[in-house]
């Protein structure tokens, strides 16, 4: 399947090309040419690696499909739960995403796209291993760190100094992969992803790939789960085949939520798809005013993974909506005055698809205490806030089922998690991380877990300009 930049048009790649080189070179996105309708109600039936493979077949159909397959099984055959992705039924549907390498969903998709880029390699005949690029704003380092450094690529990750909890640093700054370098960044993960997008800019030897969602080889894979989703719904009774489910997703980057979209797009009877925002709600406020403004004062929260103000994949999105030309006048405001308003007929178009809520700090604890006291299960506080984000929907649409995407486990934010159920932290997150289990009784992911004893490796902290230079 051709690709096109959201800028541009005339400017086409094929999915090997875009998985190696994932920026055009107008600065736009990749983006499908076309969303086929598929066969939605067999791909709901079949475990979750096929349905990747049948999602991988429509986008990358230019894949070896031996090859292809063998990388599936290699990439999920790390993870901890038989059924990779599982749902649990209370009063909403939990949809768990956290039993890869790094305990959060980005393994979902970073577990897959090593091998997808080495096959692509393979069938251009490219003998060089890109050096690969990374934006985290908590999670997608150490998921990155995990599926490209152990297949033997160099990567680089830039990570917000401050606001991530101590865990989540380790599991970057502990690792030893040969290739593997780690850095904390004097700002915040807007500042990491701006540094990252110039570092393609100025990539005149095209020796980087990319992490981050920007790739479209990220998205692909995250579209698999909505259908394994959908089908874990019928099969323990909670919607009939062809009814509609509407998806609650924690959003920040917006990749996440654009994968729902896109099953929507192939056929899958979603209704909405519900954005959960922190207090960094630019998001919400895009979605229920059709304004998009950056300019808004940054927060750090305690859901740091959505501290973000620069939604990359929301152009994606745009592009769905309307052409190239209205998506690179949009683009350049946004990069002249960090702000765009859409018109009205596109915001009418949009919000049929998509409805947005903020959710506050107390809210976001509150949250992990009831559902915790309600139906004795533990949220991570991203979730919590999809979770909430599903209760405000639920008042509006009282019928309705609704999944919640659970995108981490509790453990990686202990002392979050204990403060929302009213027990007394320390500054000590992996004596949190003890307490917590005695609480929640649930096994405490071995990646967690083994980070205690280990040393950190990586401590060098940049200024902006000192990494945009870091390979000059």
């Amino acid at each position: 399947m051709k690709l096109y930049s959201t800028r541009n048009r005339k400017i086409e790649t094929t999915g090997l090309n875009a998985l190696i080189q994932p920026l055009a070179p107008d600065g736009g996105l990749w983006m499908f040419e076309l969303f086929p309708i598929v066969n939605w109600n067999e791909w709901i039936n079949k475990p979750f690696k096929e349905i990747v493979s049948n999602v991988l077949n429509v986008f990358l159909s230019e894949l070896n499909e031996e090859l292809m397959t063998t990388a599936i099984n290699n990439a999920y055959d790390r993870f901890d739960h038989p059924e990779i992705i599982n749902s649990i039924f209370i009063k909403h549907q939990v949809v768990e995403l956290f039993y890869g390498p790094s305990a959060a969903f980005k393994d979902v998709a970073l577990s897959l796209l090593p091998e997808l880029t080495k096959i692509a390699l393979n069938q251009l005949s490219i003998n060089t291993l890109p050096h690969i690029l990374t934006a985290t704003s908590g999670d997608t380092g150490s998921a990155a760190l995990n599926g490209f450094g152990a297949a033997n690529y160099a990567i680089t990750v830039f990570y917000p100094e401050k606001g991530i909890s101590s865990i989540q640093r380790k599991q970057m700054t502990c690792i030893d992969y040969k290739d593997a370098k780690v850095y904390g960044i004097q700002g915040n993960f807007d500042d990491a992803q701006r540094v990252v997008k110039n570092l393609f800019k100025n990539d005149l030897k095209l020796q980087f790939g990319s992490a981050n969602s920007i790739n479209i080889g990220r998205l692909i894979p995250q579209i698999a789960y909505y259908f394994k989703a959908y089908g874990d719904a019928i099969k323990n009774g909670k919607i009939d085949l062809g009814n509609s489910l509407s998806f609650s997703v924690p959003s920040g980057n917006f990749g996440n939520a654009f994968a729902g979209y896109c099953a929507m797009r192939l056929g899958l009877p979603i209704r909405h798809l519900i954005i959960g925002s922190n207090e960094n709600d630019v998001l919400t406020n895009f979605f229920n005013y059709g304004i998009y403004d950056a300019n808004k004062l940054f927060k750090h929260t305690l859901s740091p993974s959505m501290d973000i103000l620069f939604s990359s994949n929301l152009e994606r999105l745009l592009y769905s909506f309307s052409d190239t030309d209205y998506v690179k006048k949009i683009m350049k405001n946004l990069d002249v005055e960090k702000k765009y308003t859409i018109s009205d007929d596109l915001k009418q178009r949009i919000e049929q698809v998509f409805k947005a809520y903020s959710i506050t700090e107390l809210e976001m604890k509150n949250t992990i205490k009831s559902v915790y006291e309600n139906e004795g299960y533990c949220l991570d506080p991203h979730t919590a806030v999809a979770w909430a984000s599903a209760d405000l929907y639920q008042l509006e649409n009282p019928h309705q089922a609704i999944a919640v995407l659970s995108t981490a486990s509790p453990y990686k934010f202990p002392s979050t998690v204990l403060d929302a159920l009213g027990y007394e932290s320390t500054v000590d997150d992996f004596e949190n991380l003890d307490h917590l289990n005695k609480i929640i009784k649930t096994p405490i992911p071995v990646c967690l877990d083994s980070l205690k004893n280990k040393k950190e490796l990586h401590t060098q902290v940049l200024t902006i300009d000192q990494a945009e230079h870091l390979y000059d």
